[in-house]
């Protein structure tokens, strides 16, 4: 895959997983008891960022099987989730009923992150397909044109 795909996909990952994420923490906060402050968002933006960069790493892993391509990043992430956030920032309590919110947000996240990735596959392909069709009209309009087989006019001379 090339780094400018990579990239890409590593924006996506954090931008939609951070929207996701500060959405939910935002309708759940009052359940969770947990204020909205600017280093709450500062913090679930890290994590968020955190889990791209380890998702980044992971796709570079020579793993064909999708399925399990797909289990490997969701223990990628919940592993980065619970190290950045509950032990590095201190920003997960480890409370029962916290881990098992965050869990669910993580699925959410996830499958959120997931289908944006997939409409963005289907638009890139729609994109590609619609530039070979172009090539293809363009070529036939330029044969029936100029008579052309569609070889090139040059030849080889020893």
């Amino acid at each position: 895959m090339r780094w400018k795909k990579r990239w890409s996909q590593f924006f996506t990952t954090v931008c939609t997983s951070f929207t996701i994420v500060v959405l939910l923490y935002v309708a759940l906060a009052d359940w969770m008891e947990a204020d909205v402050t600017v280093r709450s968002i500062w913090d679930l933006f890290a994590i968020c960022a955190a889990v791209g960069v380890v998702i980044f790493l992971t796709d570079l892993l020579p793993v064909r099987s999708v399925p399990l391509r797909l289990v490997i990043a969701f223990f990628d992430v919940c592993a980065t989730v619970f190290l950045v956030g509950g032990a590095v920032l201190k920003f997960i309590p480890l409370d029962a009923a916290i881990i098992l919110t965050v869990l669910g947000m993580i699925c959410a996240a996830y499958v959120a992150v997931f289908a944006v990735s997939i409409v963005n596959e289907r638009i890139a392909a729609a994109d590609i397909n619609h530039k070979v069709m172009e090539m293809k009209k363009h070529r036939q309009r330029e044969v029936s044109v100029n008579g052309k087989s569609g070889k090139s006019e040059y030849t080889e001379h020893d």
